[in-house]
């Protein structure tokens, strides 16, 4: 084959241009650094850094905004514990100190202005929220947990489920002194000395959750009090063979107060008294309380309670029943805002004894041995790592017991009594140092009303005694349940913690990973431009010697 010089001179032409690009390349990556700067370069390097950047997007999306979210929520949720843990510790302080026989009347009022400030406050740090989302509030994170106003025209057709060990002995009083206001009512003591014939009974009582004040704007009616029994009771009704499967209505006679049902239907009665078998509703406290033979049965037969009632009213600052029980709102009210259904409890049991089925017939292992309802959890989860989960919220149903309000109420009511108990011992004995009450007659009735001012006075202190001496351990039992519930946050929080050092060193071990993939050496890159830089000065030399001759110079 004949090679021309115009050959030669052409494939000089394509080396320079060749040498020249790889000057070129290498150029480029002495200024970025990295091995390829468009994919068609090496497939292969492309691909690993779209699945390396990909994976980093991922481990950013966990390290910087998912763990932060869960460790702040954590954060804001242990804080709002331990609040609430010293709230209840300064209960227990109080219960203390009430239990102490020896408290005068200043110590008496010192304690009741704490509780009543401590009432105030005491389910305030359930309305704590992360960047405006409610943080015990399960999935309605868009709501508190107590109501945040007066809702007179509210109404909550609420079931709440109860069982044996609710039920409490609780001390009720008749023949309360009342102080004469003019001469003509100390005369007329004479005869009503039965009246101030004060005496205690102990009954078996069940609290339900809410109250009502008797304001005239709220109402609080028991619609049903049904009892199951699941062991033979001592009355010989067995649950497996009895044709209503153990379970009874009980008839309850409402009251509006204490004073009423010491009255009784007929209205003339001096002693607080229930029928065989039945029970009685006090709506101003929200108690039911029970005959002697119904409690003996209900405990003998470890009775399953379900109380249905409906509420209309709600005061500012009082829990929202949602987040507690089974429970519809609006449900009689045809003006309002359509009817809304709130379930918290799952009620089909298996019949192994041992599950539950829930609302998609899904059996749910039991955490009791009571049978019957238990409560569903809504947990809050964040992704924390690949195929990693964190339930970071605390319902509020597991560490606001709503039962802590219901027992600051009762321990207020005690200590309001025991100082009603003491003004009326200094008033009668102010009264009988008058002038107007001097005759011998009036200082003789002064003197039984005296008597039974201070037998009352003497019961009051001794309720209040053996109140808050329950009150103790009740106390104990709360700040036992917030202390664990502190102790779980605390875990998640380790445990987060050791995610968030993973995920740092699987996020530094990728980006090392891209980097070598990725990038260059300097010093290697220096020499290939080097390398390149000579080839391409060598071809020019070489081009350029190869033009100087000609066929001419060998002619």
């Amino acid at each position: 084959m004949r090679v021309t010089n115009s050959m030669i001179m052409n494939n000089s032409k394509s080396d320079i241009n060749t040498t020249k690009l790889d000057v070129n390349s290498t150029s480029h990556q002495m200024q970025t650094q990295k091995k390829i700067s468009r994919p068609s370069e090496d497939p292969v390097i492309a691909i690993r850094s779209l699945r390396y950047a990909t994976s980093l997007n991922h481990i950013d999306q966990y390290l910087n905004k998912n763990i932060e979210d869960a460790d702040s929520w954590l954060d804001l949720t242990e804080t709002a514990l331990t609040n609430m843990y010293k709230s209840l510790e300064t209960m227990h302080t109080l219960a203390d100190q009430g239990a102490n026989g020896t408290n005068t009347s200043s110590d008496l009022s010192t304690i009741l202005t704490s509780l009543e400030s401590l009432q105030e406050s005491i389910y305030s740090e359930g309305n704590a929220d992360y960047a405006g989302r409610s943080i015990f509030t399960s999935y309605r994170t868009n709501c508190k947990l107590t109501f945040q106003g007066d809702e007179m025209d509210t109404i909550y057709n609420i079931t709440e489920p109860l069982n044996y060990t609710d039920m409490a002995e609780a001390r009720y009083y008749n023949g309360t002194v009342t102080i004469p206001q003019t001469k003509s009512e100390v005369a007329g003591i004479e005869a009503h000395k039965a009246d101030y014939n004060t005496d205690d009974e102990i009954f078996n009582r069940i609290r339900l959750s809410y109250k009502n004040e008797n304001n005239g704007k709220a109402s609080l009616e028991l619609n049903s009090l049904t009892v199951k029994y699941t062991e033979t009771t001592k009355s010989g009704i067995d649950p497996t063979t009895d044709p209503n499967n153990g379970e009874r209505n009980i008839t309850v006679t409402p009251y509006k107060n204490k004073e009423l049902w010491e009255k009784g239907p007929s209205g003339t009665g001096t002693k607080k008294e229930i029928n065989p078998g039945e029970a009685v509703f006090i709506e101003e406290t929200g108690e039911i309380i029970l005959a002697d033979d119904l409690a003996e049965e209900i405990t003998s037969g470890h009775a399953q309670i379900l109380t249905n009632y409906t509420k209309k009213g709600f005061s500012d600052g009082e829990l929202r029943p949602e987040y507690y029980f089974d429970c519809t709102i609006n449900p009689s009210d045809p003006a309002g805002p359509e009817t809304v259904f709130y379930e918290k409890f799952q009620k089909e049991v298996d019949s192994d004894g041992n599950s539950v089925l829930d609302i998609n017939g899904n059996k749910v292992i039991k955490r009791d041995n009571l049978g019957g309802s238990i409560p569903i959890e809504y947990d809050i989860n964040f992704i924390v790592a690949n195929n990693q989960t964190l339930t970071v919220n605390a319902e509020a149903s597991e560490v606001f017991n709503q039962a802590i309000g219901r027992d600051i109420d009762d321990m207020i009511e005690a200590v309001k009594w025991a100082l009603d108990c003491n003004d009326k011992v200094t008033k009668i004995e102010t009264m009988m140092g008058e002038a107007q009450y001097a005759d011998e007659a009036s200082q003789e009735n002064l003197k039984v009303l005296l008597d039974a001012a201070k037998k009352e006075q003497t019961y009051s202190r001794d309720n209040l005694k053996k109140l808050y001496e329950s009150e103790i351990t009740k106390t104990d039992g709360y700040l036992k349940d917030v202390n664990l519930a502190i102790t779980e946050v605390g875990n998640k929080g380790e445990a987060l913690e050791l995610t968030r050092t993973r995920v740092s060193s699987q996020m530094e071990t990728i980006e090392e990973l891209k980097s070598n993939n990725e990038n260059e050496d300097l010093s290697s890159i220096m020499l290939n431009y080097s390398a390149a830089y000579v080839a391409y000065q060598a071809a020019l030399t070489a081009a350029s010697k190869i033009g100087e001759q000609s066929l001419l110079n060998y002619i």
